[in-house]
């Protein structure tokens, strides 16, 4: 694992794991609600040796030729979550499959804080 090799009749093409987890962190920070990625809860531990953490608010497992994807992210106050995360999901899966050619097999979105404008009006 760590990164996908596709043999090419004029050669070997290799799509690791940080450009997976690139392209997914720039389309989810695209996506309008999401405030910014973030990372994983320090008391969610589970899963730290089995996956690889590709920087902030990324983790990338890729299995053959197809990419398992969880995002930790904060959300703007006033979104609603679950459409934001599905937001998210779609151009995620999106951004991924047309770069890459890999299949997205999932996109886990986890909500771990909402961020409040310091000026809001009440």
């Amino acid at each position: 694992m760590g990164q996908i090799n596709k043999n090419q009749e004029n050669g070997k093409v290799s799509i690791s794991e940080e450009v997976v987890a690139t392209i997914a962190g720039l389309a989810a920070s695209d996506v309008e609600g999401v405030s910014g990625l973030t990372s994983r809860l320090a008391s969610d531990i589970k899963g730290i040796v089995s996956k690889k953490t590709i920087g902030k608010g990324i983790q990338v497992e890729i299995n053959d030729e197809s990419v398992v994807i969880d995002i930790f992210m904060n959300i703007k106050f006033g979104y609603k979550f679950v459409e934001v995360a599905e937001k998210v999901q779609s151009a995620v899966e999106t951004a991924v499959e047309s770069m890459t050619g890999l299949k997205v097999t999932c996109v886990n979105v986890n909500v771990v804080g909402v961020n409040i404008p310091k000026n809001s009006e009440e």
